[in-house]
């Protein structure tokens, strides 16, 4: 049973071309536009930030900001939120301005509405805001009742985590749920403890794959690092589907639905964390098993040695996903080949999950794409309205 608690929290930006994770994101100010997609992205940073204000504060009109953006690869409605957030008082100006030149516009250069205006324009706060210890309603609270997330993410792997919280409350919440598995006995244990938050049902998941939690309560330690996680809608920890996940019904999820699964901590060595186990049968639905006479004598002598080493513990069987053409590929299948022959009956799963949020070649902007800039507009005034009062 997964455990749940009411709390909150907050971000914002735009992009560069880099692969961009949930816990990945660039910051300015109190502004922060990123995307919990695990795709190629580009992600706003401080010189973008400030290469508008320096362009607006020159006297360059807006229309050529816009244009700037777009070719830089940006889309429409982060410009103006970046440009509001940067001029509020123009805000009636620049949203015209939008809203006049869109037909002039690629429609690339209109996001979709996969993400809404409210999650991508979220407010962000800084822990050290907070101090040095916080209860964990607060921030949970935060997320769910404001949106507010705390920013930016820190270095886990180098033991940096965003604040420490009372440990009765991780010990409270630590249950079934769960978004990662790992197998490995060398697997570097950091100090700090996840806590995945979910918008859908509010849900509150502590990591409790690597012991932290039961250390520091045998330890008497008042208070644990935490790094909180923040999920958007359509995320779900893998523990969602069931005791016993099955591949078929991850992939529908989200070919269908488009609901994703929480990213593993890292599925790199020497993390190798991994989502849940698959039968090599299953995968036999969504890709084509090589035959061992259709693997190359060095390629299979290779594969063999390594999975007699160290199982899949060094890497998992990864399986990538793209929304838009509800395509699904399974790296590397000849592992799987192999893993039949030594014997192995599971092995372990990592999901990546791909889409496009942008709208297709040859679609006009229509009146989604105005409600996108509208609220953004309205989001960057607002956010600059609440900064100056403070």
């Amino acid at each position: 049973m997964v455990n749940r608690l009411r709390i909150a929290t907050v971000p914002v930006a735009i992009m560069a071309l880099a692969w961009s994770t949930q816990t990945m994101a660039l910051y300015q100010d109190d502004v922060h536009i990123s995307s919990d997609r695990d795709i190629i992205s580009a992600d706003v940073n401080a010189r973008v930030h400030d290469e508008i204000r320096t362009f607006l504060d020159s006297g360059y009109p807006i229309q050529s900001v816009y244009l700037h953006g777009v070719a830089l690869g940006f889309t429409i409605d982060d410009i103006v939120y970046l440009s509001v957030s940067v001029r509020p008082d123009e805000a009636e100006r620049y949203l015209d301005v939008a809203l006049d030149m869109l037909p002039t516009l690629p429609a690339w250069a209109c996001r979709d509405q996969s993400e809404t205006a409210d999650a991508r324009y979220a407010p962000v706060q800084s822990a050290d805001e907070l101090g040095p210890v916080v209860s964990l309603s607060t921030i949970t609270s935060k997320f769910f009742d404001e949106n507010i997330r705390l920013s930016p993410m820190p270095e886990w792997t180098r033991n940096h985590a965003h604040l420490r919280v009372p440990t009765n409350e991780l010990a409270d919440l630590v249950g079934d749920g769960y978004w990662y598995r790992n197998d490995r006995d060398d697997r570097p244990v950091n100090e700090a403890v996840f806590v995945s938050l979910y918008r859908y049902e509010q849900q509150v998941v502590v990591d409790g794959n690597l012991g932290q939690v039961r250390d520091a309560i045998e330890r008497g330690d008042a208070a644990t690092p935490v790094v909180v996680i923040y999920n958007n809608e359509m995320q779900r920890p893998v523990s969602d589907f069931g005791e016993g996940p099955r591949l078929a019904d991850v992939v529908g999820a989200y070919l269908g639905q488009e609901i994703s699964l929480t990213s593993v901590p890292d599925w790199r060595d020497p993390y190798s964390d991994y989502q849940h186990t698959a039968s090599i049968e299953e995968f036999e639905e969504f890709t084509t098993i090589p035959t061992r006479e259709e693997i190359d004598d060095a390629r299979w002598d290779k594969i063999v040695t390594e999975l007699r080493a160290d199982g899949f513990q060094r890497k998992p069987v990864i399986v990538s996903m793209y929304f838009d053409s509800s395509r699904v590929w399974v790296d590397q299948p000849d592992r799987l080949t192999a893993a039949r022959e030594l014997g192995m009956e599971t092995v372990p799963v990592v999901y990546l999950h791909h889409s496009i949020d942008r709208l297709p070649c040859g679609v006009a902007p229509g009146r989604d794409c105005e409600e996108r800039i509208r609220r953004a507009a309205e989001l960057a005034s607002q956010r600059s309205a609440t900064a100056r009062s403070n």
